[in-house]
């Protein structure tokens, strides 16, 4: 995962899809973990209408289910390389 996300934060989104096909998602996951609040307040003195509690609860569950997934899967496969 590390590899991938080094690989889309230089914008090569083939070889981050190539090392973990779920990259795109955990990179936005951290960039909402770590910028949420800061857009939040900035959104909120702008005027505009920052994205509600349940639908970042919502993208937090799914993401999570998502991995789960994805990692029952590839050990099921024994692709745990």
């Amino acid at each position: 995962m590390t590899r991938a996300l080094a690989c889309l934060l230089k914008g090569d989104l083939t070889l981050a899809l190539t090392f973990h096909p779920l990259s795109p998602l955990a990179l936005t996951a951290l960039l909402v973990l770590f910028l949420g609040s800061p857009c939040r307040m900035v959104w909120e003195q702008a005027g505009w209408r920052p994205l509600s509690k349940g639908s970042l609860r919502l993208f937090s569950t799914g993401s999570l289910l998502l991995f789960l997934v994805y990692g029952c899967w590839r050990i099921c496969m024994g692709n745990h390389s």
